[in-house]
């Protein structure tokens, strides 16, 4: 009766589940072969637990709607029955306290990432959502401290007190809340600041290889806001956000303690996920720091945030999307990789007054392979960020150097595969061959300086030889100007004298060059001879051990025909056969001999070969402390020639600047006064009416014509002042 009963209560409970079309255990297990593969997998324990609790009348639609239970999990990627009314990007605990979030919402199935070990989950597992998208904390309390990517410290110095949390996937802000960049965000680097300036709300991009110094430029412009941080200008200060995505742990502790060390943590949050890391923790931590960022923005504050590296969240990315069975697209990339960045990046704005005026500034790291910035995440991340440039990447100009740079790293890679095949035991690094580049880089540094030191001391000379605005001067002022002008003249011949001793220089140092080379070139010749000599009786000795072992098998094989035909052949053919042994003996004795011989030659020269390897590497060591004793004392007269220079144009400057201490204004007016005869105060009553009287008597005299010609004509200036109150004068 009891079975009968609980016969007919499954009848109607899969009937109600066919009507309702809502049964996916019951189709699983109907159509179980040709459902999809995440159901392949699975076995039957969880479609019977789903049966049993609807053959039971349990009201599970609750559940259904809140939990579900794990399909299938590996790699990270649980796939979870039920939560069907589950969002994207929900958390969602598992019955171990592991959080995950949901991604992937398909009809069957729900696709979920899993923050952490997934070794602690199984199949049949409870998962429970909770309902909030995923978020963390944010505010100022967070600054100081080290967080993961869902804001848990991981730096032992207790829980955050944070009072409000912020979802990490929020929107960028529109156009209308935001405004032009206009305040500048100085990293205290000069040259980035004053060849690609930054303002606050921009995303400027730093890319290059490995161990170029992309980290250091961004840890060195958190270290430089302290002297703002450290004010009480709450409009100057700059909260920096540090996010670290799939570097070694080891590198993490090492920026922090610098941080700390420079006393920069007190402003600064530092979000980790390391390599170690689950793909969707890497994933996650630069939405994370981005929500801890436009905390501070939102609220009237200015910050920064550097993503280090966005390439190494790509490739988380790429791997839980290729996990969750999405479409790969470039590079096994999914086809929305492009908005993962750009979603991110467009969240660093600068909002206008209306809005607080808060700025978010983000700088981005791109970690380029052999210099290749047209790869597709690098050229992704450009497009979407300021300030790219193709000059800053031109070696237009450069030719000359970037061959000799090839030439010597060409040689370098030649010399050392020399090196190997020659089973070298002697370190090979006093034969870096990269000297050619060097070596150009002093030449043409030497010489470009002289023609700039040319031109400039031409041009002081050609100065100094052009008519000079004071040449109607007198007295002290000439003198003065005379001096200006030979002094100036003297400055552009020292320029000429320093170009000539530069161009002097860098000949001394081709000639240096050029004798380097032909010792190296000796050398190179004397161990290619040997390694050449050392090849050729490598061969010999080689097919003398391949004869030598040949012979020794025929030796073997005479003996034992010897053996093998004692007793069944006749007397002649036994002869035969030990005549046969004793060739067969003496062949070998022969060729032993001759490969003993070998074997000694090539010991020789492998001796030979090793001690000259020996010279060769200590000659390229002390051609290398020459190359850089020359250099250095090079440097050393270079530097001494300037400063003599500087030292000189200074004594000149002073020449001059004595000249024009020695002008007396008083002296020029005198003189002035004296030579011409004039002057500004208008000459006594009596004395212009004695010259009156005068002139009237010489004008009605002959004699007059003659007393006055030779006198204007020493006196071609003479000039008397009349008595206007203006006190002009005029001459006659």
């Amino acid at each position: 009766m009891a079975s009968a009963l609980l016969h007919g209560a499954a009848l109607r409970a899969l009937c109600k589940v066919s009507r309702n079309t809502l049964g996916a255990a019951f189709v699983a297990s109907r159509n179980l072969h040709a459902s999809k593969p995440c159901f392949q997998k699975t076995g039957t324990a969880e479609v019977s637990s789903i049966l049993e609790e609807r053959i039971l009348g349990a009201d599970t639609s609750a559940e259904l709607e809140e939990t579900g239970r794990v399909l299938s999990i590996g790699d990270g990627i649980a796939r979870v029955y039920g939560l069907r009314n589950v969002q994207a990007e929900e958390m969602v605990e598992f019955s171990s306290g592991l959080k995950g979030m949901s991604l992937n919402l398909e009809p069957d199935n729900v696709g979920v990432v899993v923050f952490g070990n997934d070794r602690l989950i199984k199949e049949g597992d409870v998962v429970k959502r909770t309902g909030a998208i995923v978020d963390v904390p944010v505010g100022e309390e967070l600054l100081g401290r080290v967080v993961d990517a869902l804001g848990n410290p991981i730096d032992g110095k207790g829980a955050i007190a944070s009072k409000s949390r912020r979802r990490v996937g929020l929107k960028a802000p529109g156009i209308i809340p935001r405004i032009s960049v206009r305040e500048p965000m100085q990293t205290g680097i000069k040259a980035v600041d004053s060849l690609v300036p930054i303002g606050r709300g921009q995303r400027e991009l730093i890319i290059g290889d490995r161990q170029t110094g992309k980290t250091s430029i961004a840890i060195d412009t958190i270290i430089n806001q302290k002297r703002f941080n450290d004010g009480t200008d709450e409009k100057k200060k700059l909260y920096c956000i540090y996010v670290a995505i799939g570097q070694k742990r080891s590198t993490v502790a090492q920026l922090v303690k610098r941080l700390t060390d420079a006393d920069a943590m007190k402003y600064t949050i530092v979000v980790s996920a390391t390599a170690s890391d689950a793909a969707p923790l890497q994933y996650l931590a630069p939405y994370s720091g981005c929500s801890m960022g436009e905390y501070f923005r939102d609220n009237g504050k200015h910050a920064l945030i550097i993503y280090d590296d966005l390439s190494k969240q790509a490739v988380a990315y790429r791997q839980m999307s290729l996990l969750l069975r999405r479409p790969p697209g470039r590079e096994a990339y999914p086809g929305d990789v492009f908005y993962l960045h750009s979603r991110l990046l467009e969240r660093a704005a600068k909002m206008n007054d209306t809005f607080g005026g808060g700025s978010l500034t983000a700088l981005p790291v791109i970690e380029t392979q052999a210099g290749d910035v047209s790869a597709y995440i690098p050229t992704n991340v450009i497009s979407i960020t300021d300030g790219q440039s193709t000059d800053l990447t031109s070696t237009v100009g450069y030719d000359s150097i970037i061959q000799h740079l090839n030439d010597g790293r060409k040689n370098c890679k030649e010399f050392e595969d020399f090196l190997k095949e020659s089973r070298g035991s002697v370190a090979a690094e006093t034969a870096v061959m990269i000297w050619p580049y060097y070596f150009s880089l002093w030449f043409l540094s030497f010489l470009n300086r002289a023609i700039i030191e040319e031109k400039y001391g031409k041009e002081l000379i050609n100065l100094s030889k052009k008519k000079p605005c004071g040449q109607t001067e007198l007295n002290t002022l000439k003198r003065s100007l005379d001096v200006f002008k030979q002094q100036i003249d003297n400055v552009g011949q020292g320029h000429i004298q320093l170009a000539q001793t530069l161009r002097e220089e860098a000949k001394k140092m081709e000639d240096f060059r050029e004798k380097q080379k032909l010792h190296r070139k000796k050398i190179e010749l004397i161990m290619e001879a040997i390694h050449k000599n050392r090849n050729l009786q490598y061969k010999k000795t080689m097919e003398a051990k391949r004869l030598y072992e040949q012979r020794c098998r025929d030796k073997d094989e005479a003996e034992q025909a010897v053996h093998r035909n004692a007793n069944l052949v006749t007397q002649k053919q036994q002869e035969k056969l030990f005549l046969k042994l004793a060739q067969t003996k003496s062949a070998l004795e022969d060729t032993d001999r001759s490969y003993q011989q070998s074997v000694t030659t090539m010991e020789k020269i492998r001796e030979e070969w090793q001690n000259e390897h020996i010279k060769a590497c200590e000659f390229f060591e002390t051609q290398e402390c020459e190359r850089i004793n020359y250099f250095r004392n090079a440097l050393w007269l270079h530097v001494n020639q300037l400063s003599l220079g500087c030292v000189q144009n200074d004594e000149k400057y002073e020449e001059i600047r004595k000249s024009l201490e020695m002008c007396s204004i008083e002296k020029d007016v005198d003189f002035f006064v004296n030579l011409r005869k004039t002057g500004s105060l208008a000459p006594g009553k009596s004395l212009v009416e004695s010259q009156k009287v005068v002139l009237t008597a010489l004008y009605s005299s002959w004699s007059w014509l003659l007393w006055s010609a030779p006198f204007c004509a020493e006196n071609p200036n003479f000039a008397f002042h009349l008595l206007p109150c203006n006190t002009s004068f005029c001459h006659f």
